[in-house]
């Protein structure tokens, strides 16, 4: 019985390991090009600012497959030769962050914007390359993090799947996933807040040149709300019950679904950019 219940377990692992796998291969293919074709079409804040989603979803789904390829949870290493030996764990540190900030300044231009619509007080050139320059700078900064912390965890023994919360370490870890998604909500919440107040002004203001501005405006809100919508369902949800199981030390096997769910998510965003063209608008 005990043999058995092994191998159904094993099948089941080696499913779901070719449908990350799958997913995962597919969502790089879709989203290099995707990249490609936003680096060439760098246009306004709205295309700088969300740059990126591309860079974290790359970065995710070539970390998720490599691990998922292997029995990696059967043999051990130290923190630090996971950041030597896996280079996409630094590009991951550094995507990861640049991604929620990125779409949390997105939703915060939005507003200010929508917010002093008919002010000087506008998110324009110059303002958007300081924003970017700072959420930068924090990437980055969380990448220098994560490397003086695996440092001084060197003769610690982690998985040789070398999952980005071990290579993190303890408490570290579950504040860091808790800081990401709290900035999704916090996203949703401010973009939920801007279209509110559009639509109040929208009504209010029945100028023929403020509705045709409010038309235009309205698609780029509609963006905006779209990417946050898919940073929260992808990213802040999945996150926020991977940090709640950690604390209370559930079976980690759920945690693979949750991963499988951000991996096809990846896909689907794939997907939708290149469809909907996006990176043109």
């Amino acid at each position: 019985m005990i043999a058995m219940l092994k191998d159904k377990n094993f099948q089941y692992l080696h499913i779901l390991r070719t449908i990350n796998i799958f997913f995962g291969l597919s969502s790089t293919l879709l989203n290099s090009v995707w990249f490609a074709l936003k680096v060439r079409n760098v246009k306004n804040t709205s295309d700088k600012l969300i740059a990126g989603t591309s860079l974290n979803s790359l970065s995710h789904v070539i970390s998720y497959s490599i691990k998922m390829s292997s029995n990696c949870d059967q043999y051990y290493t130290n923190a630090f030769n996971c950041i030597v030996h896996y280079p996409h764990i630094t590009l991951f540190s550094f995507a990861e962050p640049l991604m929620h900030l990125s779409i949390f300044m997105l939703a915060f231009v939005d507003f200010v914007n929508v917010l002093f619509y008919h002010s000087h007080r506008k998110v324009h050139k110059l303002n958007a390359s300081w924003i970017i320059t700072v959420i930068s700078m924090i990437a980055l900064s969380n990448a220098a993090v994560l490397w003086l912390l695996s440092f001084r965890r060197k003769n610690i023994l982690v998985s040789l799947c070398c999952y980005y919360e071990d290579v993190l370490g303890e408490p570290t870890a579950p504040y860091y996933y808790g800081l990401v998604a709290t900035s999704g909500y916090l996203s949703a919440f401010v973009c939920l807040l801007t279209i509110c107040y559009f639509k109040y002004n929208k009504r209010k203001c029945q100028d023929e040149i403020f509705q045709y501005q409010a038309m235009r405006k309205q698609s780029m809100l509609k963006q905006t709300a779209i990417f946050v919508a898919i940073g929260v369902i992808l990213q802040s949800i999945p996150i926020t019950l991977m940090v709640h199981m950690t604390i209370n030390n559930t079976n980690p096997m759920i945690s693979h679904h949750l991963w499988t769910v951000s991996v096809v998510g990846y896909f689907v965003v794939g997907a939708y950019n290149l469809i909907t063209k996006n990176v043109n608008q």
